[in-house]
């Protein structure tokens, strides 16, 4: 994986009820993305790395692999479960290493996320991000792709807005479901690229 896959890119349709990102684009618009590893396989990890009951709260370190999700990290959030907190409206993953302070740096700091819900059925469709699946994706063993989403930083007026990828959950009060969200930042949406430090936290 030393090198850059060959021009896997395609175009991933990107799926949410959120508003405009923080760039002004709207988050459910259709991007391109290049091949990272981070796919459904890391929704099949042992052990998350944090697990929440109806809330999360985790940062990464800046260096990370765990076994089964090259170059990411998976966190399990257990929702209506009981107990406090009440369920949270959604989740917000942001970049949480130094804000770049170039324009081709920043421009090229990126974050991927795949959101999983635990489900024993199948469905239909399969790859990575770098395999241009959208919401509502195949299932991987348990879990079956929500949603996909990848995100790079913006510049302007030599200002820096680093990624930052809303999850609205949308449940009713005592839904109960599980949810992994496998995600990386890294320093450009390629394999080979250095991991950044992300966070992830309910609201």
């Amino acid at each position: 994986m030393a090198n850059i896959k060959h021009a896997m890119v395609s175009s991933l349709v990107l799926w949410a009820c959120a508003g405009p990102g923080t760039d002004g684009t709207n988050v459910g618009e259709r991007v391109t993305v290049q091949s990272s590893e981070l796919n459904e396989a890391c929704a099949n990890v042992t052990t998350p790395v944090a697990t929440g009951i109806n809330k999360i709260d985790y940062t990464s370190p800046i260096t990370y692999s765990q076994a089964g999700c090259y170059k990411g990290q998976v966190v399990q959030l257990n929702m209506g479960l009981g107990g406090a907190p009440s369920v949270p409206n959604g989740a917000v993953v942001t970049w949480a290493s130094a804000v770049p302070t170039t324009e081709s740096a920043c421009t090229s700091a990126w974050l991927g996320v795949y959101w999983f819900e635990k489900d024993s059925g199948t469905g239909a469709g399969s790859g990575g991000i770098g395999g241009g699946v959208g919401a509502g994706g195949s299932s991987s063993s348990t879990y079956r792709t929500r949603e996909i989403q990848t995100k790079t930083g913006t510049w302007s007026s030599g200002v820096c807005t680093t990624p930052q990828i809303p999850f609205p959950f949308g449940l009713l009060p005592g839904v109960v479901a599980t949810f992994r969200f496998a995600i990386s930042a890294r320093t450009a949406p390629t394999t080979n690229a250095p991991t950044r430090s992300f966070k992830i936290v309910t609201q």
